[in-house]
């Protein structure tokens, strides 16, 4: 059991707003501990890029993949915060190898036989008392997190608007295996809910509204104040589950702190 790493904190320079983002360092000591210099290492759910990373700084080959087509411009971005990407003049980011990047969904060689018998074990895991509040609960703490002087701030697009108009959502999708607790979960307008669906992260959904086409980010700043808010209000809740000024807080008997 490692003990020495950190988890991701809200303000650290290398998160990336997945809710189930690891920290690089626990990353490398894995890579260091069970590969070589050259070797390949792969990570098939690269959304957040930190496998990539970790490998390129310890000399290793690696392959990424990921079903978010978002996944290319987290590991070029993140690649470029660790000084391994850099911009130049004439050729936009140059990078000492190059980044293949394959979109084209792979060819069966194997005439589609099955390999194996399938097998299917789904096992229940014990949840936390704080992982079990109920929808309302879960609204009533974060309108408080996300509040801005009489309404609640949208973490999509920065308006503020009364909480009726509010509406709870997954930071990940539940199609993208996020989890249902409160750690993951975000208030949102109307249209920013209807346009993230079940598809859209929550950084995508940031994306999407600063295009020309959408135009809808009304204050990038306000809605990343209202992730940060939200997601510091989570961890406070369940590191202060039992506490008295908690239990008011889900009961929706406590305004804002």
């Amino acid at each position: 059991m490692w003990t020495d790493i950190q988890p991701v904190q809200s303000q650290a320079k290398e998160r990336t707003g997945y809710p189930t983002q690891k920290p690089l360092a626990l990353y490398e000591r894995i890579i260091q501990a069970s590969s070589n210099e050259g070797d390949f290492v792969l990570d098939p759910f690269c959304g957040c890029a930190t496998t990539p990373v970790a490998a390129e700084q310890l000399n290793r080959q690696w392959v990424g993949m990921d079903i978010w087509d978002g996944a290319r411009d987290i590991v070029l971005q993140r690649l470029a915060e660790e000084g391994m990407v850099t911009a130049d003049s004439d050729h936009g980011l140059m990078f000492p190898h190059d980044v293949h990047v394959e979109t084209t969904p792979p060819e069966r060689s194997d005439d589609n036989e099955v390999a194996a018998p399938s097998f299917k074990l789904r096992i229940r895991r014990p949840r936390e008392p704080w992982q079990r509040i109920s929808h309302k609960s879960m609204t009533n703490v974060l309108a408080v997190a996300q509040a801005s002087g009489d309404g609640v701030m949208c973490a999509g697009c920065g308006r503020v608007m009364e909480r009726e108009f509010m509406q709870l959502d997954h930071i990940t999708p539940r199609s993208d295996r996020g989890e249902n607790h409160i750690l993951n979960r975000i208030l949102l307008c109307g249209p920013c809910n209807r346009r993230k669906r079940d598809y859209l992260t929550l950084r995508g959904l940031m994306r999407e509204n600063k295009k020309k086409a959408v135009a809808w980010m009304k204050d990038e700043d306000r809605a990343k104040l209202a992730q940060d808010s939200a997601r510091d209000r989570a961890e406070w809740l369940r590191d202060n589950f039992d506490t008295p000024e908690c239990q008011a807080l889900i009961a929706g008997r406590s305004g804002p702190a």
